[in-house]
């Protein structure tokens, strides 16, 4: 809720892309302000929205969290966690391949588009020793550097320090939760 709308009344926003987007263009911060540069951060705002974060949370899901009833290697199980796993791999070599193109996924500067992609290629980053999401970074250099870079910035590192934090209290009741 931004109690400081436009306009002079509360105004709620849902949706992690959506509410990203009214931040920047409320603040005037990381939006292009001209029509190409906003529609490549507005394009990969929703790459993020589509792809990224479903593909990989449905592959975190059945890898981490399958169906109490279901065993990890049942056929279905084992079917769905081959497919998000090539999906992610997809994901990692189609921002790869941007990446090789320009110094952000949007070109020349950092946009809100960066700010979302960031989380999921830092956990994947974090989490590989643990679970298979299909990480090589020799494979992925252009993404490896921009995730270094991007991790490198005081927003970015607060960020991620927020979200793990989030995950511990997250972690501390996970084993609580009725299945």
């Amino acid at each position: 809720v931004d109690r400081d709308a436009p306009g002079g009344k509360p105004h709620v926003v849902f949706e992690s892309g959506a509410i990203c987007w009214y931040l920047g263009e409320k603040s005037g911060k990381l939006i292009p302000q001209d029509p190409i540069g906003r529609s490549l951060a507005m394009q990969w705002t929703m790459f993020q929205m589509s792809t990224q974060g479903p593909m990989l949370g449905q592959y975190t899901h059945f890898t981490r969290n399958p169906p109490p009833d279901l065993a990890k290697d049942d056929a279905g199980i084992a079917y769905s966690r081959r497919r998000y796993l090539t999906e992610a791999k997809r994901i990692y070599e189609l921002l790869d391949k941007r990446l090789a193109e320009v110094p952000y996924i949007a070109g020349q500067d950092v946009t809100i588009a960066d700010i979302l992609l960031i989380p999921w290629v830092n956990y994947v980053r974090e989490i590989q020793g643990t679970f298979e999401y299909g990480w090589e970074p020799g494979k992925l250099p252009h993404l490896v550097e921009w995730s270094d870079r991007m991790q490198a910035r005081p927003g970015v590192q607060a960020g991620l320090a927020a979200i793990a934090k989030l995950r511990e209290q997250d972690m501390a009741t996970f084993g609580q939760a009725d299945p």
